[in-house]
């Protein structure tokens, strides 16, 4: 995480990235998301970094955000990153503004339909976590290999306050991907 007065967006560089190669390499895990892909250098960098943590064999987590990104820049500026992630985090809306199939459906075979989409243009098989629901994360579809590997309720309405939620349940999945990582098994739950 890198945080400045001025957003890490508009000023990260490769060339930054290349410095902190040692603590990438050295990483368990390196979470990018969808908004440095909003600026060609910082869009740059984060591959350079998802490369450098890959080298050290470290998972790489990438959250599709902000929500509209579909309407900020076109799926190919996307797929680098998506081709570098182990993990892929999104809402069921942004997916499927991603692919220009709007769709308010949030059934298995819609979202399922929707990721093998991309699942097909890359050039691994990862983890798609997919947040749907009336609140659109009041459940998450964990995705892989062409099926559903499991659905599990997030318990976001009873949640409060909301802000962030999004974040913690993503640092929590994290933490058992890793833990199970760790112990060789392989869990969603």
């Amino acid at each position: 995480m890198i945080a400045d007065s001025v957003s890490p967006g508009l000023t990260l560089t490769a060339e930054d990235i290349r410095d902190k190669a040692a603590v990438l390499r050295s990483a368990d895990a390196l979470f990018i998301d969808g908004y440095a892909l909003l600026y060609q250098t910082s869009a740059e960098a984060i591959c350079a970094a998802a490369d450098l943590a890959h080298e050290g064999g470290a998972l790489v987590c990438f959250d599709l955000v902000p929500h509209d990104i579909y309407q900020r820049i076109a799926l190919p500026a996307v797929m680098p990153a998506l081709e570098r992630a182990d993990v892929i985090v999104s809402q069921a809306d942004t997916l499927s503004g991603m692919l220009g199939t709007i769709s308010t459906e949030s059934s298995f075979d819609s979202i399922g339909g929707q990721v093998r989409l991309l699942d097909d243009e890359l050039k691994h098989q990862p983890l798609w976590l997919i947040r749907s629901g009336p609140h659109s994360i009041d459940f998450v579809y964990a995705y892989q290999q062409d099926r559903i590997e499991n659905v599990y309720s997030t318990d976001y309405y009873s949640q409060l306050p909301p802000m962030g939620f999004g974040d913690r349940l993503t640092a929590g999945e994290l933490y058992l991907l890793l833990a199970a990582r760790a112990t060789g098994s392989r869990s969603t739950e």
